[in-house]
């Protein structure tokens, strides 16, 4: 990649750096003119999943992947551009649609104090990562058209009111007679089906397979992932093997809720069947 003196960067990466840990596979090019291209570099076409910035020709990095006030860009990023002749103004393509920053910054290092980082070196990264960062992202899919549908599922109890369908990597969205649609789950969002005798209980499925069901209408609190608690435990020993604290607590609490979640769906089944009986 050909750095200028001075030259504003951007560059995606694999993960986002607000886990502090990095891991960038592809960069950018023709920097003079300010317009961004992604590049393999013998990796394909894989997705970004974060978006760094140099104000220095690439001396330093800081993480622009979120604001200070909790937007976050969608991962999967694709394209990159910046406002012309505005260094601090950008755009961002992704499988989210496009969003682009405000051109003002935030100081967001202090966020790092709170995340029980296991030394003073990695603390000292983190603070660096996010010390500049955008003051606010805006969303602009206004009028795109940036949602596929893979598939649409209708109720057969309330068929004029009621559908489900999974959009590629906007989640489940969820019909209930209005011009909104709301969405109940996040992700990769594949076909979905309602129950033959329960108008109650419905269930969607990931690209990849992997099955969530729910015996409480579209409540997105009470989805259960069938394969949750296998996944969250092969996540977690993957993470302690990394060494990565942050993620082994976070699949902990992960299968901690996936347990207890089953536990009272079991229970709810067994005194709704003590009732019918």
């Amino acid at each position: 990649m050909r750095l200028v003196a001075a030259a504003t960067v951007l560059l995606l990466a694999t993960a986002s750096t607000l886990s502090a840990q990095p891991e960038i596979v592809r960069a950018d090019a023709d920097l003079e003119s300010g317009v961004i291209t992604a590049l393999g570099h013998g990796f394909g076409t894989s997705n970004g999943r974060a978006v760094l910035m140099s104000t220095d020709a690439g001396a330093t990095w800081t993480d622009v992947t979120g604001d200070v006030g909790g937007e976050s860009m969608h991962p999967d990023q694709h394209a990159l551009a910046f406002v012309p002749g505005n260094p601090s103004q950008f755009f961002v393509g992704s499988d989210g649609g496009v969003i682009r920053t405000s051109g003002q910054w935030a100081d967001a290092s202090s966020q790092c104090d709170s995340r029980s980082l296991p030394d003073a070196l990695t603390l000292a990264d983190c603070k660096a990562w996010l010390k500049q960062i955008p003051a606010k992202l805006e969303t602009v899919n206004a009028g795109l058209g940036t949602l596929q549908m893979n598939s649409i599922s209708v109720s057969p109890y309330k068929p004029e009111n009621t559908a489900m369908t999974g959009t590629q990597d906007n989640g489940t969205l969820a019909f209930t007679g209005s011009n909104t649609w709301i969405l109940p789950l996040t992700g990769d969002g594949g076909n979905s089906g309602f129950d033959a005798t329960d108008p109650h209980f419905r269930f969607h499925t990931y690209t990849g397979g992997q099955m969530d069901v729910n015996y409480n209408d579209f409540d997105p609190n009470t989805w259960l992932f069938i394969g949750e608690m296998a996944s969250a435990t092969g996540f977690a020993a993957y993470s302690w093997m990394l060494h990565n604290i942050v993620y082994v607590v976070a699949n902990g609490f992960t299968l901690l809720s996936s347990v207890i979640g089953f536990v009272v769906l079991l229970r709810n089944r067994r005194r709704a069947a003590r009732e019918r009986a």
